[in-house]
C-alpha cells in the first residue's frame, strides 16, 4: 500500500507541475481529466483524482462510467465515491456508445443521458468515435438529431 501511495503521489506531483506550466502560458486554460471511478482509477492507474480536485490541480472531470446496465450506471453515479465532486468542479459523465458493430441504440443512450441528468451532473461525453453517430445502426440521422435536441435544450 505504501509503494502504491508513493507512486500515485509521484503522478500527482507531475500533474501539478504540468497544470502549473499550462496555467503560466494561459491562465484561462482548463485542466480536464477523464478518469475511471476513483477506486478503479487508483488501483489500476495510480490516479488519485479526487485528491487532484481537492488540491485544485484540475478544473473539470469527465468520469468514464461505461455501463451496459442502466441500474448499474445509476448505482455507480451515486455510490462510486465521486458524487460529491460535482459540487467542487464541473463534473460530467463519459458514456460508452459501444463498438461499431454493436453500438447502443439511441433509446438506450437516451435513458443513460436522462439518468445522468437526474443525478445532476454537469453533462455527458460520448466515447467511441466509430459508433457515436450510429452510422450503421439503422437510426436515421434526423431521429438522432431530434433526440439530442430534446435532451440538451
Amino acid at each position: 500500500a505504501e509503494w502504491v501511495a508513493w507512486r500515485a503521489n509521484g503522478i500527482t506531483q507531475l500533474l501539478a507541475k504540468i497544470a502549473q506550466a499550462v496555467k503560466q502560458v494561459d491562465a484561462e486554460a482548463a485542466i480536464s481529466v477523464s478518469p475511471n471511478p476513483p477506486r478503479f482509477a487508483y488501483s489500476k492507474y495510480l490516479q488519485d483524482w479526487r485528491r487532484w480536485v481537492a488540491l485544485g490541480i484540475v478544473d473539470e472531470v469527465v468520469v468514464q462510467v461505461y455501463r451496459n446496465d442502466l441500474a448499474v450506471l445509476e448505482n455507480d453515479l451515486y455510490n462510486s465515491g465521486f458524487y460529491d465532486v460535482r459540487s467542487q468542479v464541473p463534473t460530467a459523465i463519459g458514456l460508452y456508445t459501444g463498438p461499431l458493430t454493436q453500438a447502443k441504440s439511441i433509446d438506450q443512450l437516451e435513458s443513460e443521458i436522462r439518468t445522468v441528468q437526474a443525478a445532476d451532473f454537469g453533462g455527458v461525453a460520448f466515447f467511441s468515435w466509430e459508433s457515436t453517430l450510429w452510422v450503421l445502426r439503422g437510426s436515421s440521422a434526423q431521429s438522432i438529431f431530434k433526440t439530442f435536441v430534446e435532451l440538451f435544450q
